[in-house]
């Protein structure tokens, strides 16, 4: 996901991705560095910001199912 000129990532636990219910996943954020390494987030603002731009795609990818 582009987000600000800024690549990121989303990774869960393969366990989690397994399970039925969705409320139990656990994703974590990365970001995409230039030479392709991934790096935590800086702060609280840019998970935030992340985060809810995250929630925003994947309520677009359930409309687009339903």
């Amino acid at each position: 996901m582009t987000l600000e000129n800024n690549n990121y990532a989303a990774v869960g636990f393969v366990e989690d991705l397994h399970d039925e219910n969705e409320d139990d996943i656990d994703v974590f954020f990365l970001k995409i560095e230039e030479d392709g390494s991934f790096s935590a987030l800086n702060n609280d603002e840019e998970f935030d910001k992340v985060s809810q731009a995250f929630d925003e795609m994947m309520d677009e990818e359930d409309d687009v199912e339903e």
